[in-house]
């Protein structure tokens, strides 16, 4: 009976020892974690495991171990979602999307979570078992000295942590990083990455009441009633027949190529919305020094604002911003006229543009954000768009559908201006990867290869009636200075071209498009 004791208590220490190096090996990533860092995290979390299996004697000790095991299992829900959805560890980007997401998002993205949270509930489950399973057992010296040389290994840390606690510990990039050196050792490891996330939403925030002014701004004259961009939604290049996709996808864009001025290798300048739309919009290009947010103030919005020129618009089908000031709200705030309608498909805008172009200012500068191809792709069209069925694999007819659909609403836009002098561009904030039989966000060439065009009405002035392909490749970056050109706006100043190609990883790491990984 003693000997069939100890086995199961050996069981379950060694159960335990695995159970909390598991997060730690799924997540691990040099750029972030060293050596040390992964032994103490190890260590305490091992520890606070047996911590736990020693205070379940009452509701209080209950109550504590219980949360104990479920916040480090939380902890591990993030990292196996990031390296089994993203190949990637848990970073900077999902934390700020995870902060950001809206209701409609959870809803939308709670089926794919399913299979990770079911596997966290069988984590949490194993390891208070294994907690139950060592407090029946009489208490050895063995675990009485392990939960000492936890709590006093976590003491030290905290103290050393409080007393090296200053900004920029190892984050240039970041104001406002004050527990790196403490978060990275500790169990909860996450948290580290949500204090840089909080702490690009404070300087996001503390900028939203500071505009950026041009003194050298000087206008030019045009015949130009609307410049709009139609802002698509993680939609790759390569699923548009405009672009070569054997399905016909883009049917209505196909037939207007006589207009169009199509960029065949264009790239995003990073593989998330939160990050890749400002560097659009705005006179910033990734950088490597730093990520300074103050570049968002100089933007396309701010400038045709301040040409006393042209009425801006933002008008979205896409969830209005949740809880925390994100750096697209940020942009959509500083249009003279907002409107979200998200309760349908994408369509809904139309009856916003329609407003937009029945009012009486002369000259528009609107810019349409559409939920285009985002997961789920099969929740982006209505019915009478599941047209596409003859891939074996499903999610590549519902991206297809996805995309016939963005054609659609982009003809109905289309058609409303083309008797007026007006341009459409149409690019997508970043690109998918093809994952396990679904589209994903992803930091490969395919995660960053982006469809980038623009139409020209038959009315406009000659110089604009540029046509043709460009094969070169070239970073949406340029959206700012192309739209400047078509607001006949001019500050003195010439945007970065980014002829480099540097993309912004989710680790806010730079790299070189041609360094990324060729992928499906």
């Amino acid at each position: 009976m003693k000997s069939q004791l100890t086995k199961q208590k050996s069981i379950s220490f060694a159960i335990l020892l695995i159970a909390s190096f598991l997060p730690i090996f799924i997540n691990s990533d040099e750029a972030f974690f060293k050596f040390s860092n992964n032994i103490y995290c190890w260590l305490l979390t091992f520890g606070f495991f047996i911590l736990s299996s020693t205070i379940i004697k009452n509701k209080i000790g209950l109550s504590f171990a219980y949360l104990i095991n479920l916040l480090i299992t939380i902890n591990f829900f993030q990292v196996i979602v990031a390296r089994f959805s993203y190949n990637s560890s848990f970073d900077t980007n999902m934390a700020m999307s995870t902060l950001m997401t809206t209701t409609k998002e959870v809803r939308e993205i709670f089926i794919s979570l399913m299979p990770y949270i079911l596997i966290s509930i069988l984590y949490f489950i194993i390891v208070t078992y294994c907690a139950y399973n060592l407090n029946s057992l009489k208490k050895t010296k063995t675990v009485k000295a392990i939960v000492i040389i936890t709590l006093l290994l976590f003491i030290g840390i905290t103290i050393d942590g409080l007393r090296n606690k200053k900004k920029n510990l190892d984050l240039e990039h970041i104001n406002g990083i004050r527990y790196e050196r403490y978060l990275n050792k500790v169990p909860l490891f996450t948290l580290r990455i949500y204090e840089e996330a909080f702490a690009i939403i404070r300087n996001t925030k503390e900028m939203s009441d500071d505009v950026h002014t041009y003194g050298n701004l000087t206008t030019t004259n045009n015949n130009l009633q609307n410049v709009i961009i139609l802002l698509g939604e993680s939609q790759r290049r390569d699923a548009l027949s405009l672009y070569g996709n054997l399905e016909k996808t883009t049917p209505y864009i196909d037939k207007r190529k006589d207009n169009l001025l199509i960029y065949n290798n264009a790239i995003a300048p990073s593989g998330s919305t939160i990050l890749s739309v400002p560097y659009m919009l705005s006179s910033g290009v990734p950088n490597a020094s730093k990520y300074d947010l103050h570049f968002i103030k100089d933007n396309v919005i701010n400038l045709a604002n301040q040409s006393n020129i042209w009425s801006t618009y933002w008008l979205s089908s896409q969830e209005k911003y949740g809880k925390y000031v994100s750096t697209i709200s940020l942009l959509a705030e500083m249009a003279q006229n907002k409107e979200w309608k998200d309760k349908s498909h994408d369509e809904s805008v139309l009856k916003l543009l329609d407003q937009a172009l029945a009012d009486n200012n002369k000259k528009r500068f609107i810019i349409i954000h559409i939920n285009g191809s985002h997961l789920d792709a099969n929740q982006r069209y209505p019915k009478e768009f599941d047209v596409f069925k003859s891939n074996t694999e499903k999610a590549i007819n519902e991206y297809n559908n996805s995309v016939l659909y963005t054609d659609f609403v982009m003809e109905q836009i289309i058609q409303k201006i083309e008797n007026t002098n007006s341009i459409l561009i149409y690019l997508s904030d970043h690109g998918q990867v093809f994952k396990n039989h679904n589209y994903k966000h992803g930091w490969s060439k395919k995660g960053i290869d982006v469809p980038y065009f623009i139409w020209h009405s038959n009315s406009v002035d000659q110089n604009f009636k540029i046509t043709g392909q460009i094969n070169d490749t070239i970073s949406t970056t340029n959206l700012y200075e192309h739209t400047k050109y078509y607001l006949g706006l001019d500050t003195g100043m010439t945007k970065d071209a980014n002829k480099e190609n540097k993309i912004l990883t989710g680790n806010m790491e730079l790299k070189n498009y041609k360094d990324l990984e060729q992928d499906n």
